[in-house]
């Protein structure tokens, strides 16, 4: 079985809440016989979906790195609808929801959605690995805790009032939002580039901005206290 979201609701871009979870596991474990304590995860998925106003792929450029690691595209077809950046224990997938329903799933959701995921192929720092793991809601919570950490270091690109730049400080935000600047300087200079990368980081967080990743994490926070509180 691949998701107990989609298990219980036929998809996974409804709302998803923490009763209907119990439920899922409860059917699954009454129908296998097998008791949730002795049902074992071989892998973990954390995800949220977020309605958007304009359709969620004018988003996906917006999402730089994760601890100087470059997003890649995904493509279903010839038609780009998610980024990802893959880790040793995690992979962090953003995707246009919608877009991606479309083409794979031949299905039309009457609403633009930005879906974050987070799949945990090793979980030293999240105690799951079982369905009983899974409902308990101390464990949950403290997943979600850190699904909702990580996100918060992700770069993503803020729309900055760049007037309020010098020269010098403008070059250094647009080379910052290149992922491959990172590759290179990492290559000529580790030190030298974390040098940089800090002085990107102070740029970027001392700037007036409609900051687009303070109001994605206030998003992803109502999602999770929606899905923990129903």
């Amino acid at each position: 079985m691949n998701s107990l979201h989609k298990f219980y609701h036929e998809n996974n871009y409804c709302d998803f809440h923490y009763s209907e979870l119990c439920e899922a596991v409860e059917h699954v474990c009454n129908k296998l016989k097998i008791p949730a304590r002795d049902f074992t995860l071989y892998e973990l998925e954390i995800a949220v979906n977020i309605a958007t106003k304009n359709p969620a792929y004018t988003l996906l450029d917006k999402f730089i790195d994760y601890k100087g690691k470059p997003f890649r595209k995904e493509y279903a077809g010839s038609k780009q609808y998610g980024v990802v950046c893959a880790l040793e224990e995690y992979v962090l997938k953003v995707y246009d929801k919608s877009l991606q329903t479309k083409r794979v799933d031949k299905v039309s959701i009457p609403k633009n959605i930005l879906r974050l995921e987070i799949v945990y192929k090793r979980r030293r720092k999240i105690p799951m690995y079982t369905l009983e793991d899974l409902i308990d809601l101390k464990k949950l919570s403290l997943a979600f805790q850190l699904f909702i950490s990580t996100w918060s270091k992700v770069n993503i690109e803020s729309k900055l009032l760049l007037t309020q730049l010098t020269s010098r400080d403008r070059e250094r935000y647009y080379a910052g939002l290149n992922s491959q600047f990172w590759v290179v300087e990492k290559d000529i200079n580790y030190n030298t580039a974390k040098q940089k990368r800090k002085a990107f980081n102070c740029i970027v967080n001392h700037l007036p901005a409609k900051n687009i990743k303070r109001t994605l994490i206030a998003r992803i926070t109502d999602k999770v206290y929606a899905f923990l509180n129903n």
